[in-house]
């Protein structure tokens, strides 16, 4: 069995798993997200409020080519603003769709609706997520998402991937969980560990075959920093932040912060 790793810079359930089906030529892609007051269950009866995309967290998966037009339409149904950045995309020539308050644009009012319009550029495992106190709405709120951008040309290696997974990475503050609006603080301590929002034993396995092909993509979509570890397997990490690595190494162990 082969490992393959990708490390992300920071469906409700379980793994997602990544179809590579995407068209050869460059086409728009039209998204719509609500942004919603949702309590979720991280394990067991520990629940937590969360502004979540769309009601659930992590956010839908956007999977998109290399190239391709995007347009996202978000609707604020919060009572709180919002943006949404869109993390590891360069925005030629759209910087206003970046997603930053109060410079790239005013913030989401609560029941207002905003497009974003991008070039899906660079290829790579990204991720957007709300650019509004990030400390609480990114770190304990769950306003985060995954972004696939498949690439034109994939390398040689990529091609041989038979099981493709996403792993969102992230902690909560018990004491908080229902205080929306609230936390993020200096001296928070963590106390909820989740992977794509549940915590062990909610969490799902992850089922391959001898001789699968395994890539990963990992994401650090909290504040903490992850240590992660194959038991019987050794990682070969092939790209980080996005990009692919000019020499891909091996690692028994990988680090992922926020």
């Amino acid at each position: 069995m082969r490992y393959l790793a990708v490390i992300g810079l920071f469906l409700a359930t379980g793994f997602f798993a990544v179809m590579n089906s995407a068209p050869a030529r460059a086409e728009k892609r039209a998204f719509e997200l609500t942004i919603e007051d949702t309590k979720i269950v991280l394990v067991e009866n520990q629940s937590f409020h969360t502004f979540a995309f769309n009601g659930q967290v992590p956010g839908p998966l956007m999977h998109v080519q290399e190239g391709d037009d995007v347009e996202v339409t978000v609707t604020n149904l919060t009572t709180l603003p919002h943006t949404i950045h869109w993390h590891g995309l360069l925005q030629r020539g759209s910087w206003q769709n970046d997603g930053v308050p109060d410079v790239t644009q005013k913030a989401i009012a609560p029941g207002d609706s905003y497009t974003y319009k991008f070039k899906a550029d660079p290829a790579g495992t990204m991720w957007y997520h709300c650019h509004v106190n990030v400390h609480e709405h990114v770190a304990m709120r769950g306003m985060w998402g995954p972004l696939v951008v498949e690439p034109r040309n994939p390398r040689p290696i990529e091609k041989e991937i038979t099981k493709d997974y996403l792993l969102m990475l992230s902690t909560w503050v018990s004491k908080w969980a229902d205080r929306p609006g609230e936390g993020g603080e200096p001296g928070d301590v963590h106390d909820f560990f989740t992977i794509n929002g549940k915590a062990f034993p909610d969490t799902q396995p992850i089922r391959v075959k001898e001789g699968d092909l395994v890539r990963l993509r990992l994401f650090g979509s909290g504040d903490a920093v992850h240590s992660i570890h194959l038991h019987g397997h050794v990682f070969e990490v092939f790209a980080k932040d996005g990009h692919p690595l000019p020499a891909p190494y091996k690692a028994d162990t990988i680090l992922i912060g926020p």
